[in-house]
Order: C-alpha cells, then structure tokens, then sequence
C-alpha cells in the first residue's frame, strides 16, 4: 500500500530546516503542499485561507507580504490541527503553549508530536502490532496539542482504512 509507505517515511520538518529566507504566499502554499500534502484533501491549502488566519491573528501579519520561519511554522501547525480543532481553538491552544516557549519549541514540540503519531498510524496500517506511546505526565496545553494531533492521525487513518481520502473534484469548499 503506498500510503504506508509515505507514512513510515513522513517527517515534519524541523525548525532548522525551514526556509532561512522570506516566502512569498505562493512560495509558501508550494512548501505546505510539499511536506504535508499527504494529508490534505486536494485543495489544501489556500490564500485566502491563510489570510483568514492573520486576520483572526492566529498567523502573524506578514512582512511585506512575506512569511518567515515564524508564519511558516504557524501555518504548518494550522494546516495539521484545522481537521480537528476551530481555528478560533487553535488561536487558543497555541497562545497557550506560547506562554510557556518561544516559537521554536513550540513548533520542535509540534513535530515531535505529530512525528510520533504517524509512525504509529503507520505500524497500524503496515499490519504490525505495537502499542501507543504514552506520554503521561503531560498535562494543560501540551496534553491538547498530543490529543490534537493524535485526533488528526486518527482521521487521515479512517480515511486511508476506507479509502475515502477526498478527490480534487470531489472536495467540498471549505467554509472559513
């Protein structure tokens, strides 16, 4: 099954390989579409998608309509986190975790959550037996980001055990 092996082999990207220079949108949708579309319906990510995001201030406004490691980190968690949570409780969640860590670790947090998560999923898929690391002296925002992201694999999991990962044409519009 090929959608095993795309998940055995995923990785989010880390921090420190994200772009050292500053993105346009295009450029941004083009990095977003490259490292997770896997689990995105066709459509993806769009512009006016992340410019609701600014709007709501869950993405920082850009700088000269141009995206660092700060809004391509942002815009790479949202992009994992919207098939389960409002965008209104991902502004949240994230402010949560911001309190306590600066941008970097938050998004190396990330990572390191969702990384977890897929091999997991992938193990399920690939038939092999394992068991579900837990990690349970988690608690306040890092438990939700955990449950967030484990809520998504969960999802992209339904969707490959049914086969019902939604086609270009079939992917309803996204109401934001």
């Amino acid at each position: 099954m090929e959608d095993i092996e795309k998940f055995r082999s995923f990785s989010c990207p880390r921090w420190e390989a994200l772009p050292e220079i500053e993105l346009y949108m295009d450029q941004v949708l083009t990095l977003v579409s490259k490292h997770f579309g896997i689990f995105m319906s066709a459509d993806g990510m769009t512009a006016s998608m992340i410019n609701n995001y600014v709007k709501a201030s869950v993405v920082p406004s850009p700088k000269k309509k141009r995206y660092g490691k700060e809004h391509i980190s942002r815009i790479f968690i949202i992009c994992v986190l919207k098939r389960v949570l409002s965008i209104s409780q991902i502004g949240a969640l994230l402010e949560l975790l911001q309190s306590d860590m600066d941008a970097e670790a938050l998004y190396t947090l990330f990572c390191e959550k969702l990384d977890r998560s897929v091999r997991y999923i992938s193990t399920i898929l690939s038939g092999a037996e394992g068991s579900y690391p837990v990690e349970s002296d988690k608690t306040g925002a890092e438990l939700a980001l955990q449950c967030a992201v484990d809520a998504f694999s969960n999802c992209v999991l339904a969707d490959v055990v049914l086969g019902s990962t939604p086609k270009r044409e079939e992917v309803p519009e996204e109401k934001q």
